[in-house]
């Protein structure tokens, strides 16, 4: 998961291809999501969501 992070941290800061990584990084939560049963996961990757719903407000 510490490549979700990794991604959400350069697409806060870099504009050009953020609409991209948003679709690549929802895929991924969407993967993981099927793999990760425990609530401690699954808090975890909701913080991931939210923070990519952040991200997408700004874009608009």
């Amino acid at each position: 998961m510490s490549h979700i992070k990794y991604r959400l941290d350069i697409v806060e800061n870099n504009s050009s291809f953020v609409k991209d990584e948003i679709r690549i990084i929802k895929t991924d939560i969407a993967e993981i999501k099927k793999t990760f049963s425990a609530k401690a996961d699954l808090k975890y990757i909701a913080l991931f969501e939210a923070r990519v719903e952040r991200i997408e407000k700004k874009l608009v």
